[in-house]
C-alpha cells in the first residue's frame, strides 16, 4: 500500500485484509476494487501420517468430531466480510464453485449442512465415543499470512472448547511441508482455480493423485476420477461430480470454508485493470493495460 501510495508501482493485488481494505481507502487518486477470487479457503485432515502419535484423523469418528468444531460462519464473519462484503459467502462444496450449474444441487444433499454451524456438545459426544486418548491436532498454516494467523485462532479456540488439544505448527515455509508425513495433523490453505474444467480438482482426490497431500484414498472415488477424465455428457458429468463431493463429505474429509476475498488497486495513471476470478487474476487481460499519464 505504500508503494502504491508513494508511486513506486501502479498496480497492486495483495493478500486481502482489512486493515490493508481501510489503508487503501484512505488514499486518493487510488481504484480499489474488491470481490471474490476463484481461489477457496479449506481445512484438510490427514488421514495417515499425522504428527499425532495416535494417528488421530486415521479414526472417522475423530474427524467428523473435530469437523464439527470448525467455526466457519465465525471466520466469514470476522475476517472476510470485512473486505468482501456483500460478496461473501460460505463454501459447501468441496467440487463446485458457488454460482456454478451443480452447486445448488449438490450442497442440498452432500451433507455439509451437518458442519454448518459449530457444534461443540455434538463434538464432543463423538469424541468420547471416538476412543481416541490423545486429543492433540498441531496444525499447519502461514504465519507470514496475518488473516491465517487470526484464522488458527479461532480455530483452536473453538476445537479446545470440545476437548481437543489444538497446537501451532504453522510456519512462513508451510508450503513446502504440505504433505510430509509427521508434520501436522491439519491444515488449511487456499487451492487456486486455473479452469472451471471438470478434472480441475481430481488430482486432489484421486488416491495417490499429485495434489493428495493428506493420504486420502476412496476406491469409488477413484472409479468417479476416471470416468469424469473421459465422458462427454455435460448432465452425467453433473451427477458425477455430484456424487463425488458427497462421498468426500461423507468420509469427512475436511471442509470448505469460503472463497477468497480479493483486493486490487491500481492508480489512476493506468487504465483496463480488469480481475478475473481464475489464475492468473490481474495479468490475465495485461494487453488491454494503458498508461493514461506518464
Amino acid at each position: 500500500v505504500q508503494a502504491l501510495e508513494n508511486g513506486e508501482v501502479d498496480i497492486i493485488s495483495p493478500q486481502a485484509t482489512a486493515d490493508i481494505k481501510t489503508a487503501l481507502d484512505a488514499l486518493d487518486g487510488i481504484t480499489v476494487i474488491t470481490g471474490v477470487e476463484g481461489t477457496y479457503e479449506h481445512l484438510d485432515l490427514q488421514f495417515e501420517n499425522g504428527k499425532n502419535p495416535e494417528n488421530i484423523f486415521s479414526n472417522p469418528t475423530g474427524r467428523e468430531a473435530f469437523l464439527k468444531t470448525v467455526p466457519r460462519q465465525e471466520i466469514l464473519d470476522k475476517l472476510i466480510v470485512p473486505i468482501a462484503g456483500e460478496d461473501a459467502l460460505l463454501r459447501s462444496s468441496q467440487i463446485f464453485v458457488p454460482g456454478a450449474e451443480g452447486y445448488d444441487e449438490s450442497v442440498a444433499n452432500n451433507g455439509s449442512d451437518a458442519f454448518a454451524e459449530v457444534d461443540i456438545e455434538g463434538a464432543k459426544a463423538l469424541l468420547a465415543e471416538s476412543g481416541i486418548t490423545d486429543t492433540s491436532v498441531c496444525i499447519l498454516y502461514a504465519t507470514n499470512n496475518p488473516r491465517r494467523v487470526n484464522e488458527f485462532a479461532l480455530i483452536q479456540a473453538s476445537a479446545n472448547q470440545a476437548g481437543f488439544n489444538v497446537t501451532d505448527c504453522g510456519s512462513d515455509q508451510w508450503g513446502g511441508l504440505l504433505g510430509t508425513p509427521g508434520a501436522y495433523d491439519a491444515v488449511f490453505f487456499g487451492w487456486q482455480s486455473t479452469s472451471l474444467g471438470v478434472t480441475n480438482s481430481l488430482p486432489t482426490f484421486q488416491t495417490g493423485g499429485i495434489n493428495n497431500l493428506n493420504f486420502y484414498s476412496n476406491e469409488r472415488v477413484d472409479e468417479i476420477v476416471e470416468q469424469l477424465n473421459v465422458e462427454f455428457d455435460p448432465e452425467h458429468l453433473i451427477d458425477l461430480q455430484i456424487e463425488l463431493d458427497k462421498l468426500l463429505w461423507d468420509d469427512f474429509y475436511g471442509v470448505t470454508i469460503s472463497q477468497f476475498p480479493g483486493v486490487t488497486a491500481f492508480s489512476d495513471r493506468v487504465e483496463g485493470i480488469d480481475p478475473s476470478i481464475l489464475a492468473p487474476t490481474i495479468f490475465w487481460n495485461a494487453w488491454d493495460w494503458a498508461v493514461t499519464d506518464s
